[in-house]
């Protein structure tokens, strides 16, 4: 069996996203650099150690077994074959299981179907079999409830979202039929409000001039000090403060509110092409198994808490509790979720 991906596609994996983790540790505002830090690697670490969870868009190259049937790779859709050259449409095949391996997840054999065509083997020359069609393990898309706040251009680098708390860094966004990969915040949209009384360096809720256009989740920003949006209603917005390590101060009345809205993003990854896309477009993701995101975020928060004692593994003191992060990668756990997507023939 051969995997010829296309050298070219950008193959980008995260399970869990920087808000996920953020709220585990007790929403510190962690920094979006956190993702390629400790988020992918994590991500990368359980892709190599169990599968790969994000769909990819790709053609694989399979040597043929002169059976009916043909063992595969995690297949998740399938759109043509090529089988000793000649090319064929996903209609004249059998995906197998029926059922797929499980809920959400893919077929590992495939076969010609008889009432189709006369075709009844694999050609068995090496590298004889072409597919194309969706990889992985998993392939679960649900809406974010934001869409597109503005056009997207073909060769943008950044989207605007109507609601910045629905979306975050480490998200796999599929935007119509184009997936992009969020890395991280651009600037601010500035000024969407104001403040509409002073704000003292602790106070955590802000009366403003109006709270339609900030949604709970935002990052907000009054002069240089960061805020999140816990809650609104008319009038007032409920924050955290100092958020993401910025100092809390004071604020005049009448002083702007930016609200961090716009995020970088890579276009075009996982083998899909990249298209313009128009103002109101949903924005959807790709979600993983649970299991998979609670074990991801456990992992990076390790690897987070060892690089925080200087990779000593240990903090605190005798006075006040010694806290030790020996081991970012919980073997006992990882086996127990490997084993709900064993696949014998690919181990």
């Amino acid at each position: 069996m051969v995997f010829v991906p296309n050298d070219s596609a950008k193959i980008r994996q995260a399970y869990c996203t920087l808000a996920e983790m953020d709220a585990d540790l007790g929403d510190l505002g962690l920094r979006p650099d956190i993702l390629t830090r400790f988020i992918l690697p994590a991500s990368q670490y359980l892709q190599r150690e169990i599968g790969q969870f994000i769909p990819t868009l790709e053609m694989r190259i399979i040597a043929g077994n002169s059976r009916a049937e043909l063992v595969i790779p995690p297949l998740l859709s399938l759109i043509t074959v090529k089988n000793d050259e000649s090319l064929l449409p996903a209609s004249v095949f059998i995906l197998l299981p029926a059922t797929r391996m499980w809920a959400n997840g893919p077929y590992v054999r495939i076969s010609l179907d008889p009432e189709v065509t006369s075709g009844a083997y694999w050609v068995p020359e090496k590298n004889a079999v072409e597919i194309s069609g969706t990889w992985g393990l998993w392939e679960q898309v649900a809406r974010t409830g934001a869409t597109l706040t503005s056009n997207q251009a073909i060769d943008a680098e950044t989207l605007e979202a109507s609601d910045a708390g629905k979306v975050s860094p480490g998200m796999t966004l599929l935007i119509e039929s184009e997936v992009q990969f969020v890395t991280g915040f651009g600037d601010p949209v500035a000024a969407v409000t104001a403040l509409a009384a002073t704000l003292d360096n602790q106070g955590e809720t802000l009366t403003v001039a109006s709270s339609a256009n900030i949604f709970p989740g935002e990052i907000i920003r009054v002069d240089f000090e960061q805020m999140k949006v816990l809650d609104k209603k008319v009038g007032k917005l409920n924050v955290a403060r100092g958020w993401a390590g910025s100092t809390k101060t004071g604020h005049s009345s009448s002083a702007d509110i930016d609200v961090y809205k716009v995020f970088a993003v890579e276009r075009s990854v996982n083998g899909t092409a990249a298209a313009a896309h128009v103002a109101t477009t949903a924005l959807r993701r790709y979600s993983v198994p649970e299991d998979i995101n609670y074990l991801t975020r456990q992992i990076a928060t390790l690897m987070l808490k060892k690089a925080q004692t200087g990779y000593a593994g240990r903090s605190g003191n005798s006075e006040t509790g010694e806290t030790f992060y020996n081991y970012e990668f919980p073997r006992d756990v990882i086996a127990r979720v490997k084993a709900n997507y064993y696949i014998p023939h690919t181990r």
